[in-house]
């Protein structure tokens, strides 16, 4: 979460896109993947 702060997220939306992309790749996934879900999700 703190890469999408770093970038100007505001916290809601940063935790938002991070829940959401941890749904979809699971809790195990990496966490370059999973910065470029919630990057993904942030652009929907």
């Amino acid at each position: 979460m703190s890469a999408l702060l770093g970038l100007g997220v505001a916290e809601v939306n940063a935790r938002r896109a991070v829940d959401q992309a941890l749904i979809r790749l699971g809790d195990e996934a990496e966490l370059p993947a999973v910065i470029r879900a919630a990057l993904q999700e942030l652009g929907r």
